[in-house]
This record gives structure tokens, C-alpha cells and sequence, in this order.
């Protein structure tokens, strides 16, 4: 008799299921030698070999859903970085990082078996997001833009409202500096807003009105006498009574001497803080921006003159120890209703101005990502062997009382120690199958025994729980119905 046969015959021992839907109309195909070899193996393996072509074929599927999966991620984080350049150089800076994510996918080694499927694929992928990328850096251009006119306008109205001259009659008249300046914005407004009237009257409004604060302020200090007949020539409405009371206080002041050469002092410190910043820019392409943030928190650089040198508005810096606070409540989340009791936690401490904007972007991605892994039967299972691993090391008998009292800490150094080691052997390892924590919870029991000499507080598990609370099945169920077809979803 041949070689094969004398080999057995044996039964299928790996369940082969059809390809789901999703996959089988772009499923990596099997190289045609490799399929070649296959066959032949096949033809004398029988069913046996046929299994381990579907198993071949399944794997394929697998490897290529992974590679997809972590380019896209690579992808979403290039998109959050990019955000933090200018409008306009983000649609490039992206395009040249999603090149590299797609390139290293694609001549990674490890990936030859599904080469052609990624060739095909993988592009499609990232062009969507470059185009995301670009319609972003174009909506942020335009803020920018905007944000540019509007500090424009400020810049004109404080030329013009401080340039004016009084005639015999006491009227009021713009300078001819003040003339130039208000020429030159409405007709930088009106280019670029030409075909938006409605922003072009706001923003010439709030120009108008910035103007008349900064006169009425000038007359105040320059002219004080005529602070009255100023405010006389105003249309009724213009400004409110405070705003009056508070230029006749400030014509009516002498001004000391000390108090005009405050005026000079802090003028003088910040033209001097923003002539560093230009020269700054000029030799190095950006502003010094630890300066500028130090200038501003000690009151020489202004709001707007930040905005203007650094490109963006101020921004509270997070402080190291905050950082670390939400970083090991991130790395410690235990359940959904932990991660989003701390997504609110971060709202409340950006809004209390302890944790920067980026910073509340950043570490709520973190966050949703982490939710969305706990929502996978593998999350669900993690969570439940950490928490089983936890509770072998409460303090629940009169045996384990006094064994503390003896031995201060004991069960709480042993529970660290334990879920250190959990938490160690599990890192790498977001998507294995559920029995894989629960073993290695196993691990972690076996390697730092219980304090004292009772029995634990609860029995060891050695699987998977016998249930999980019905709002979680309810949660986890609907989750699984968003993903027909795949396996890592119990299908």
C-alpha cells in the first residue's frame, strides 16, 4: 500500500465555517503555486486537506482584517496630530504620514501572504482619510482666516480711534491716519467677504464699535476737557452708562505721573516681547513658544498678540501631575461606567481650566478607544479576571483581621502585586480569546498566594463567569448585531 494509505481517517476536529459575506467578495486569494501545493497535498490528504485550506484561506481573512484595522488606527491618530499645525499645511503633513503608514503596511514582510488584497485595499482606505484630512485643514484655513481679519480690525480700530482731530466747533473728525487705516481694512473686508454680506457688516460693525471705545479712551486721556462734548456727538445707544461713567473717571483723573509712566513700562515690555518673537520667527521659521507662553502667564504678551505671534489662542498647560492622574485612571478603567464617569471628569476639568483642550481631545480618544475594546467579548472577560483577581484579596474573615493587624498592608501589597502581574502578562493582547485572561488571572493566583493562612475570600475561577449582568448582555448583544459576520464577534 502507498504512504497515504495507511493514514487513518479522522474526523473534522476544526469547525470550518462558510466566509462571512463582508469578506468573501474581497477575501485575500491564495497564491497560485501555494494554492497549487495545496491541491496536491489535498488530493492525498482527503477532507484533512481541504480543512487546512479553509483554515489557510480563514487566516488570510484574519491577517488582512488586522493590517486594515491598524493602519486605520495609525491613520486616525496622524489625523488628531495633524490638527494641531495651521489650516493650511495639514492636508500635506497628513498625506506624507499616511504614505508612510500605507508603505510600511504594505512592504512589511509578514504581510507577503496578503499582498495583493492590501495593494488593492489599502489605498482606497487612505485616500478616504486624505480627503477627510484636506476638507478639515480647509475648514480650519477659513477660521484662521477669519481669526486673522477680526485681529485686523482691532489692530485698525485702535490706529483710527486714537488719530482724530477736534475743530473750533468741537467736532470730532478722523485723522488722516485714521482715515488710511479704515480704508484699508473695509476693503480688505469687502475682497474677502465681498460675496457674504451679512459677515462683512458684522465684522465692520465690531470694528466700528472698537473704534469708538478706543477715541472715547484716547479723548479721555488726551483731551479730557472734551470728554463730555465726545460723548454728546455719539448717536444715543452707542455706549452704555457704565461705559460713560467710566471715561469721565478716567478724564476726570489727573493721572498721576507714576500711573503714565506704568503705561509707558508695560507698553514698552510688551513691544519688546513681540520684537524678540518677530526676530524669533525669522531666524528659526516659528515663534519661541515656551517664551511666548512664559511672556503671557506674567502679563507682557497679551491674548491677541499670542494669537497673532503663535498662530493659535492661549491654552491653560495641563500639569504634570495632572497628566498622570487621568493616565493611571485610563490604565485602571474597570468598566464602561468608569470610562464614561471619567470622559465627563475631563469636560469639568478643561472647563476649570486644569486640562488643555488637546489634552481633553487626546486622552478622550484614549478613551473611547478603551470603551470600544471593552464592548468585545475579550473586553467583557478581561474586566471580569481583573475584578475576580481583586476580590481573592479582600479582608472578609476574623482570621484575615488579625492577620492585618500583625502585618499592616499585607493584602493590599499582595492584590498590587498580583494584578501587576496580571495586567503584565495581558498587555499586547487586547482581542484573544476570553479563556486566555481568565488563565492568566489563574497565573497570577498561583504566583502571589493569599495572605495568611484562611482560605480565600472567594472561590478561584476557572473559566469563563456562569453570567454577566443582563444590562451588560443587553450592551454587548446590540454592539455584536452592528457586526454581522464576524468572528471576534461570536458569529
Amino acid at each position: 500500500m502507498g504512504g497515504f494509505a495507511q493514514i487513518p481517517q479522522i474526523e473534522q476536529t476544526v469547525p470550518v465555517q462558510d466566509v462571512p459575506p463582508r469578506y468573501a467578495r474581497t477575501a485575500p486569494q491564495i497564491p497560485a503555486p501555494l494554492a497549487k501545493e495545496q491541491a496536491q497535498v489535498g488530493e492525498g490528504l482527503g477532507e484533512l486537506g481541504k480543512i487546512l485550506a479553509v483554515q489557510y484561506q480563514h487566516k488570510q481573512i484574519l491577517d488582512a482584517d488586522t493590517v486594515t484595522n491598524g493602519v486605520r488606527q495609525g491613520l486616525t491618530q496622524a489625523l488628531v496630530d495633524v490638527k494641531q499645525l495651521p489650516g493650511d499645511q495639514q492636508a500635506d503633513a497628513f498625506k506624507l504620514k499616511s504614505n508612510e503608514i500605507l508603505q510600511a503596511a504594505l512592504k512589511d514582510p509578514q504581510n507577503a501572504h496578503i499582498a495583493g488584497y492590501l495593494q488593492s485595499e489599502l489605498p482606497k482606505q487612505v485616500g478616504l482619510y486624505q480627503d477627510e484630512a484636506l476638507k478639515a485643514g480647509a475648514a480650519q484655513t477659513m477660521v484662521e482666516h477669519h481669526q486673522q481679519v477680526v485681529f485686523n480690525g482691532k489692530q485698525a480700530a485702535n490706529l483710527s480711534g486714537a488719530n482724530y482731530t477736534i475743530d473750533a466747533k468741537g467736532n470730532f473728525t478722523d485723522g488722516p491716519t485714521a482715515q488710511a487705516a479704515e480704508q484699508n481694512f473695509v476693503t480688505q473686508v469687502n475682497s474677502i467677504y465681498g460675496k457674504n454680506p451679512n459677515v462683512a457688516n458684522e465684522i465692520l460693525a465690531g470694528y466700528q464699535q472698537a473704534k469708538l471705545e478706543k477715541r472715547m479712551q484716547s479723548v479721555a486721556v488726551n483731551d479730557p476737557a472734551q470728554i463730555g462734548n465726545y460723548i454728546k456727538s455719539l448717536p444715543p445707544g452707542m455706549i452704555d452708562g457704565q461705559q460713560q461713567m467710566a471715561a469721565i473717571s478716567l478724564a476726570n483723573n489727573t493721572m498721576s505721573q507714576a500711573h503714565k509712566q506704568l503705561d509707558i513700562a508695560s507698553g514698552a515690555a510688551e513691544a519688546k516681547a513681540v520684537a524678540y518673537q518677530q526676530q524669533y520667527i525669522q531666524q528659526h521659521g516659528q515663534a519661541d513658544m515656551a517664551q511666548a507662553v512664559k511672556d503671557h502667564e506674567a502679563g507682557v504678551l497679551g491674548n491677541e498678540w499670542f494669537a497673532h505671534i503663535t498662530g493659535r489662542p492661549y491654552e491653560v498647560q495641563t500639569s504634570p501631575a495632572t497628566q498622570g492622574l487621568i493616565e493611571n485612571k485610563i490604565k485602571n478603567l474597570s468598566s464602561l461606567d468608569d470610562a464614561r464617569t471619567l470622559k465627563a471628569d475631563l469636560a469639568a476639568e478643561e472647563a476649570n481650566k486644569n486640562l488643555s483642550p488637546a489634552d481633553k481631545d487626546r486622552y478622550g480618544a484614549t478613551i473611547d478607544k478603551a470603551i470600544e475594546q471593552m464592548k468585545t467579548p475579550a473586553g467583557q472577560a478581561r474586566i471580569t479576571a481583573g475584578n475576580q483577581l481583586k476580590q481573592n484579596y479582600f479582608v472578609t474573615s476574623h482570621e484575615d483581621v488579625r492577620y492585618e493587624d500583625h502585618h499592616k498592608g499585607a493584602f493590599a501589597q499582595a492584590a498590587a502585586k498580583a494584578i501587576g502581574i496580571y495586567q503584565a502578562s495581558i498587555y499586547g493582547h487586547p482581542a484573544e480569546p476570553p479563556q486566555f485572561y481568565f488563565d492568566k488571572m489563574q497565573a497570577a493566583l498561583k504566583a502571589v498566594p493569599r495572605p495568611g493562612e484562611g482560605a480565600p475570600a472567594t472561590p478561584k475561577p476557572t473559566g469563563l463567569p456562569p453570567a454577566v449582568p443582563d444590562a451588560v448582555a443587553k450592551e454587548w448583544q446590540a454592539e455584536r448585531l452592528k457586526h454581522p459576520g464576524d468572528p471576534a464577534w461570536g458569529w
